[in-house]
């Protein structure tokens, strides 16, 4: 064979070898990348997930960390506009006004709650016991709220989660004593509470809580005394105005 063949036919052979090389590369450089592609946005989707996680955890916890607050108003109801808590004993609620609270009290708690919870169980009965106490006009919850929300320690896991969190609640009511005098009070009380949780069906439910009763007596608004104010006065036969603005949350 001529040299001159054997020249273009060698040429060629690593013509074709580097063309190889050259496609070899680019598509490791493509791997590469699409690789760092799916990562990234994999991080970015745990992110959005461990967010959406933390944003639900919190505001169950805020929900159960005194239900009172959450459920124990009963709002007169015209239509679809809440007008508020009654603000006197003598206003006889409508049956559907306490209805409605009682089930919306009910299956929100039992939304958030693991069927085997104990102490969730013990929660929502005291709430449908106090709703039939507001219903009856042995008293009257006129204002409440929680404020001072403070998250000691939040750690979520894959389908478990554990939450210490430390707030302030306040409940003002209105009750008749024996001799017919009408009292109010308005005690102000903070806890520091351990929150269980674990994922059922997508969702994120408690499964215990616990009050942390030394953190709670070492709480400043503990160890303050109570003032005028929040102290029970009594006000004999004079039905209460309820304060504007009605009940106040904060995250």
């Amino acid at each position: 064979m001529p040299t001159n063949w054997k020249q273009i036919i060698t040429m060629g052979t690593l013509t074709s070898l580097t063309s190889k090389n050259k496609h070899l590369r680019y598509a490791s450089v493509a791997l590469v990348a699409a690789g760092v592609f799916v990562a990234g946005a994999c991080l970015i989707t745990q992110r959005v997930d461990a967010a959406a996680d933390d944003r639900e955890i919190k505001e169950i916890v805020m929900i159960a960390f005194n239900p009172s607050v959450s459920f124990g108003k009963i709002e007169h109801i015209s239509g679809t506009v809440k007008s508020g808590p009654s603000s006197s004993l003598s206003d006889k609620l409508a049956d559907n006004d306490v209805e409605t609270a009682r089930k919306n009290a009910k299956s929100t708690l039992a939304r958030i709650s693991h069927p085997d919870c104990v102490v969730c169980a013990m929660s929502a009965q005291g709430v449908d016991d106090g709703l039939t106490g507001e219903a009856k006009g042995f008293f009257r919850i006129v204002d409440s709220g929680t404020k001072d929300v403070e998250w000691q320690q939040v750690t979520i896991g894959e389908n478990t989660a554990a939450v210490t969190v430390s707030a302030t609640s306040w409940i003002k009511t209105i009750s008749r004593d024996e001799f017919g005098n009408v009292n109010e009070s308005a005690p102000v009380d903070g806890a520091v509470k351990i929150f269980n949780l674990t994922k059922m069906n997508g969702h994120w439910v408690i499964t215990n809580i616990v009050t942390d009763q030394i953190a709670t007596d070492n709480l400043e608004i503990n160890k303050k005394q109570p003032s005028e104010a929040q102290k029970a006065k009594s006000i004999p036969n004079k039905p209460l105005v309820s304060p504007q603005g009605g009940a106040k949350s904060t995250n």
